[in-house]
């Protein structure tokens, strides 16, 4: 078990649900771009590439709870970012695991 503390830099694997919703913003995103063209003064968009299920993105802790659940903002291969909540250690989706050198 490793011990979290706010500010530590963690791999986060996607749910399903998680994977589906940016997914579906990308593509919305991707889909109004080509309807309005480019450049719009202002107009801000999901941007990256398409995530799956138990993808291992890295994620910034940023509150540890006293049953040692952290809250934390994963980083996505794209201009946003997800903000996970009660999130235990492990590796399933959904879940967060220490970075190693392995």
């Amino acid at each position: 078990m490793t011990y979290a503390f706010v500010g530590l830099m963690v791999l986060y694997r996607l749910t399903e649900d998680e994977a589906e919703a940016t997914n579906i913003h990308r593509e919305d995103a991707r889909q109004t771009r080509e309807e309005i063209g480019e450049p719009h003064s202002g107009f801000q968009a999901h941007v990256g590439n398409m995530v799956a299920e138990g993808d291992r993105v890295p994620m910034t802790v940023t509150q540890v709870l006293r049953n040692g659940e952290v809250f934390g903002q994963a980083f996505l291969d794209g201009n946003d970012s997800l903000w996970v909540q009660d999130i235990a250690e492990g590796d399933d989706p959904g879940q967060w695991e220490a970075i190693t050198n392995g």
